[in-house]
């Protein structure tokens, strides 16, 4: 892979400079390193190449060579590719810079990160497009590969590490996930073994920075921003127009609780909890951005479904009636069902799906309810139902028999007495 040269453009925040200071910057920048980037989010230009000059985004790749940058970045199996500045167009009336392409064998392929694989099990949990990172983690991500690099294989000075290590320390309260965690550890190990001694001395910052984990007023607040970021941008504002009513959001809400490790339960039953155990939890940072998309696009539909409703003036717990208890077989007597059904799960963990279940296989076997779907569950018994649809279609099988114990059979006679009592009741 050889790239001769290539040309960058100063990003759009460069023009209100002076034009003294834009060609100062051009000048200096010679000699520095970039790491090139692909921005799969620019609407604009799809073939847009960011450059990250001393920790953050100082210029993109001409549209001319971007292509073949793009190209590039894909082949060397990394997020990322190295390049010099080389030299600028100045001279010729251009505020422009051209570098080279680091060679091979200066980047050792075997300091690449092996990082967990688990990303099948997570996608086929949820079927929503993978969210976009906040700027702070583009940031991590991007220092991360140039210090993990530049310090493996000692080809930095301490002008080309010391303003990384700054906005590698600033952006450290978005490491989330355990990808990023463990990579900075290692990034910490190597800055505390620098030949520099002003390297070294940053481990100090660092130290402090990490100290987040012990102070989960830090971390709710890390997340908290994370969420708010997410639901303004494009993605999500997009997936949430997607959810059109409470049937869409039970939907989106099953693929939520299908995430492993009852991510969303916790989310959901203690958010303080949540954070503090998120940056021990073993998720790579792919399915923990797929996670968190999906929560902000979830919650942004679920507030505009419910300000909707307000303001039509609509009955819901009429309509939640309808749509939740549509399996009672008799909908006269849907409420005291439901009931019963609720005071046989009390006290029971929903990752126990054998002993949620029993109460709904004695409810079925009763005759007072049909075989309940996944999503009937999730509107009916929010706070119960079972991570997965293969457990609630596992227990009502019709022609298996998962229950057989006393309990069981006492549920269903109290199921079958309650139907009776109503009726009687009625009849008198």
């Amino acid at each position: 892979m050889t790239i001769e040269e290539i040309h960058f453009v100063l990003d759009s925040f460069m023009h209100f400079m002076p034009e003294d200071e834009v060609e100062d910057f051009v000048r200096n920048s010679v000699g520095k390193w970039v790491t090139l980037t692909l921005n799969d989010a620019n609407k604009i230009d799809s073939d847009c190449v960011d450059g990250w000059i001393d920790g953050d985004v100082r210029c993109h790749v001409s549209a001319r060579k971007a292509a073949m940058v793009r190209r590039a970045i894909t082949e060397s199996g990394r997020k990322c590719v190295m390049v010099r500045i080389k030299g600028h167009n100045l001279d010729r009336g251009y505020k422009t810079a051209y570098c080279e392409l680091v060679p091979p064998n200066v980047i050792s392929d075997d300091f690449v990160t092996e990082r967990e694989k688990e990303y099948e099990e997570w996608m086929r949990s949820y079927d929503g497009g993978s969210g976009p990172l906040s700027h702070d983690q583009q940031k991590l991500g991007v220092n991360i590969d140039f210090l993990s690099q530049m310090l493996q294989n000692d080809v930095a000075t301490e002008s080309d590490l010391l303003p990384v290590i700054r906005n590698y320390i600033a952006s450290l309260h978005m490491a989330f996930s355990c990808d990023e965690k463990e990579d900075c550890i290692k990034v910490n190990e190597l800055i505390q073994n620098s030949v520099y001694q002003s390297v070294r001395d940053c481990n100090v910052d660092i130290v402090k920075a990490m100290d987040f984990l012990n102070h989960p007023e830090i971390r709710l607040e890390s997340v908290r921003k994370w969420i708010e970021w997410l639901k303004e941008t494009d993605v999500c504002q997009r997936e949430a127009l997607q959810i059109r009513d409470r049937k869409g959001l039970a939907k989106r809400y099953g693929m939520l609780m299908a995430f492993p490790r009852n991510l969303f339960s916790r989310y959901e039953s203690d958010f303080v909890t949540f954070c503090g155990n998120l940056f021990y939890n073993k998720i790579p940072s792919a399915p923990m951005q797929l996670f968190m998309t999906g929560v902000a696009g979830w919650e942004l539909a679920k507030a505009r479904i419910e300000a909707e409703e307000a303001s039509a003036g609509m009955d819901k717990e009429g309509e939640d009636e309808k749509v939740e208890y549509g399996f009672v077989v008799d909908q006269r007597y849907a409420e005291a069902v439901v009931e019963l059904v609720l005071s046989y799960m009390d006290g029971k963990d929903r990752s126990q799906a054998k002993d949620i279940m029993k109460p709904i296989r004695a409810a079925q076997d009763a005759g007072v309810i049909r075989r309940i779907t996944f999503e009937e569950m999730l509107l009916a018994f929010p706070d119960y139902c079972p991570t997965s649809k293969s457990s609630v279609s596992k227990y009502t099988k019709e022609d298996d028999t998962p229950y057989s114990d006393e309990a069981f059979k006492a549920m269903v006679k109290d199921f079958k007495s309650l139907l009776n009592g109503q009726t009687n009741n009625e009849g008198k």
